[in-house]
């Protein structure tokens, strides 16, 4: 008798455990449900009770005019700058640098010339703009367009296989949401959406006038409508700012025919590299020469000098790029010394 209570008492406890069990895991399964759904409630204005809802995220602040977002990415070291290769502004007057030796993008402080944010780009970067709220670089290894986010920096999809083999330089119309890519090996400009859509083909490998022979990089005049193609030129001629409208028309040149040699340049420039437009006034950088030729948009002739061998601090060193603020400061990409230069207030 006593065994036999024994063995009910224990088929009891187990089936009592069994319950008591089953009921534990439904309770833990219930309870973690209604807290999924509870995190994802809403209070209504004035009604914040801990507890039984969450305040709703605050809303993102809007797009500063034209849509494109101040780029906040990774900390970096303010060292890690090695080759700076091309320059793209954001909305708050930093500066984007594409480094490829280092493989990275960076974002530069302007009030010190220094990184202080930036992310590892995949394969070699050559160029980067800022569209949006994505960053756009030029993979050189990949010989695509890789997207980024502008926020983190967390690489997205890549676009433009067969259209940049080399592509040397990006810019971007932020107010048509238009991609402007060189491609120096095919020698053409090809026109995106900023979803990878083609639009269009700009010009073409060769020695005419409206052709490209050596091209290096690209400029945007936005309020004319126009790009700009800084072009070595043929081996026996004289290089040239090539400029041509969106619709692929060509429209003129800046010669940089001139008596121009190791020392310096007069009426010219020798090695157009990166091209900016700012106000009235062109931008161009000479890796050769080590300057910044200012040009006329309007006449298109020489108007001032930035920078050169014998010039002082500061002092560039295979310039590859320049960037121009609102308020007419001018930054120039020191390929060689792997600095960021500024000449205060350098647009006439």
């Amino acid at each position: 008798m006593k065994r036999n209570s024994y063995g009910q008492w224990s088929l009891f406890v187990l089936l009592a455990a069994f319950v008591i069990g089953g009921c534990a895991d439904d309770r833990e399964f219930d309870q973690l449900t209604e807290s999924t759904l509870q995190a994802k409630k809403e209070c209504p204005p004035g009604a914040d009770k801990k507890g039984e809802c969450e305040e709703p995220p605050p809303p993102p602040p809007p797009p500063p005019p034209g849509g494109t977002v101040e780029p906040d990415l990774p900390g970096v070291g303010t060292d890690a700058l090695h080759t700076p290769m091309r320059l793209a502004g954001t909305p708050e007057g930093r500066i984007l640098a594409a480094d490829p030796k280092a493989g990275m993008i960076f974002r530069i402080d302007p009030s010190y010339l220094l990184p202080d944010q930036g992310f590892e780009a995949v394969g070699k970067p050559l160029s980067v703009a800022l569209l949006g709220d994505a960053i756009f670089v030029g993979n050189a290894d990949g010989r695509v367009i890789d997207v980024y986010d502008a926020i983190g920096g967390g690489y997205r999809t890549s676009f433009g296989a067969g259209r940049a083999e080399r592509p040397a330089d990006i810019v971007a119309d932020t107010g048509l949401a238009l991609l402007f890519v060189l491609d120096s090996k095919s020698r053409q400009v090809t026109v995106f959406e900023a979803d990878g859509t083609i639009v269009r083909t700009i010009s073409g490998p060769g020695s005419a006038a409206e052709q490209l022979a050596s091209p290096v990089a690209l400029g945007l005049d936005a309020v004319r409508g126009e790009v700009l193609v800084s072009d070595y030129g043929e081996a026996d001629g004289s290089a040239s700012v090539k400029i041509f409208s969106y619709d692929g028309t060509y429209v003129g040149f800046a010669n940089g025919a001139g008596n121009c040699n190791f020392m310096g340049c007069t009426g010219g420039f020798s090695r157009p590299q990166g091209v900016f437009v700012h106000a009235d006034n062109l931008f161009i950088s000479d890796g050769l020469l080590a300057t910044v030729e200012i040009y006329s948009r309007t006449t298109l002739a020489k108007v001032a000098t930035l920078g050169g061998r014998n010039a002082g601090y500061p002092g560039l060193r295979f310039p590859t790029d320049v960037f121009v603020n609102d308020g007419g400061d001018v930054f120039v990409a020191s390929y060689q010394s792997g600095t960021v230069e500024e000449f205060v207030g350098g647009a006439p």
